[in-house]
């Protein structure tokens, strides 16, 4: 990869690539040193970056300047003796990109748990390099599921896309785990066909808390188990920051359609602007849907 700038600052490096992986800049040549972390981005991204990063805890420069960075520098202490002369320079740095998120998809997607332990058996993990992962042994684990009759393991930038697909039936399978969130929001809709209703609309609820419970209660109170089945739409909330070089219009309307990157049910926006050295930072609010269901197929 070319045209990549080094920058070190003291952060985790979870906190790091889930800002960069929200505002969409790709991350290149990750090294935690001691309370430092060390990142590659490419040049076009530096002020976003420094902009998201704009917190003095943060404490981040500039580590070693991208190729065309430094060459810029050279041609200006020299301009005289590039004067008419065309220089094209091409570089090619190999390197590892992380793995930030195994993507399941296709038919056979509702094997996510089966296919993922697979992967891990194999050696491919999300936010890790990949390197050794053995994919012919991940797709063949993989066929040996059950229904499974066609695999195929590719990279996408930060993604790993496993594709899976399963013999054609009539039912979907059951699951037999109950409702939970995903997100930490707000309960905007919830409908339950069997089993426990635990929350209800209006009500705020965390990542991971369950939503419908796999049981039915009786007038004693005792549990019987069953199958869990129904859905929730939770309201949930996230920030984007992005940096300009100026303040306009164009520039509030790019940053308020931005949200649409994230989430594609975005029912509430608002954006705020700071000043912030040579630009300005629009920092944008937003509410989102997000609807879970078990058994609702």
């Amino acid at each position: 990869m070319t045209d990549l700038v080094e920058l070190e600052l003291t952060a985790t490096p979870e906190s790091v690539l889930n800002k960069l992986m929200r505002a969409d800049i790709p991350v290149y040549r990750i090294k935690k040193r001691g309370a430092k972390l060390h990142i590659n981005v490419k040049r076009e991204y530096i002020e976003k970056v420094f902009a998201i990063f704009a917190r003095p805890c943060y404490n981040m420069r500039i580590r070693r300047k991208s190729k065309s960075m430094r060459f810029a520098a050279f041609v200006k202490r020299r301009l005289g003796l590039f004067i008419g002369a065309a220089v094209f320079i091409a570089a090619t740095v190999f390197s590892q990109s992380v793995v930030f998120k195994i993507k399941i998809t296709g038919s056979g997607s509702f094997l996510k748990p089966q296919v993922l332990a697979a992967a891990d058996e194999c050696g491919v993990k999300e936010w890790s390099l990949c390197k050794g992962a053995d994919t012919p042994l991940l797709q063949a684990k993989i066929l040996a599921l059950p229904g499974v009759n066609f695999c195929s393991v590719q990279r996408d930038g930060a993604y790993l896309i496993i594709d899976v697909q399963t013999e054609e039936s009539e039912y979907a399978p059951v699951v037999g785990e109950p409702l939970k969130a995903t997100v930490n929001g707000k309960i905007r809709k919830i409908v339950t066909v069997c089993g426990t209703q635990l929350k209800n609309e209006g009500e705020s609820v965390k990542k991971g808390e369950t939503l419908i419970g796999n049981y039915t209660l009786s007038e004693s109170g005792e549990q019987s188990p069953c199958i869990a089945v129904g859905f929730a739409e939770i309201c949930a909330a996230a920030d984007i920051s992005l940096y300009y070089k100026e303040e306009s219009d164009k520039n509030r309307e790019d940053a308020l359609s931005s949200t649409a990157l994230y989430s594609e049910n975005v029912i509430e926006k608002s954006v705020e602007v700071r000043n912030n050295g040579d630009g300005v930072v629009y920092e944008v609010h937003f509410t989102y849907a997000v609807t879970v269901a078990v058994n609702m197929q």
